[in-house]
């Protein structure tokens, strides 16, 4: 049964080699770990409504809006998500 309430954990294994030239080094290999609705977008996690993220620069996002949420996290690192979408308003933390 769907409670409505769930946890996951991801672990950064590795950096691949990617092509992104007008990022800074720094920023070629941020993961951003979240939620959102099925007609959302992968590669929009956080930057569209109905969307949560939190990246490895220790931003929150939501909606293309980021806050100074955590700390950074990069390779060999566990990220949790917690979603309930039973509480008044949701949260995801």
């Amino acid at each position: 049964r769907d409670s409505g309430r769930y946890y996951f954990t991801c672990t950064l294994l590795n950096k691949e080699k990617v092509e992104m030239p007008s990022e800074p080094e720094s920023n070629r290999h941020i993961l951003r770990v979240g939620v959102s609705s099925l007609d959302v977008d992968i590669n929009s996690l956080g930057e569209v409504h109905d969307s949560y993220g939190f990246g490895g620069t220790g931003k929150a996002s939501s909606a293309g809006k980021f806050i100074d949420y955590g700390l950074r996290y990069s390779t060999g690192d566990e990220i949790g998500c917690a979603v309930d979408l039973v509480s008044n308003p949701p949260f995801v933390a």
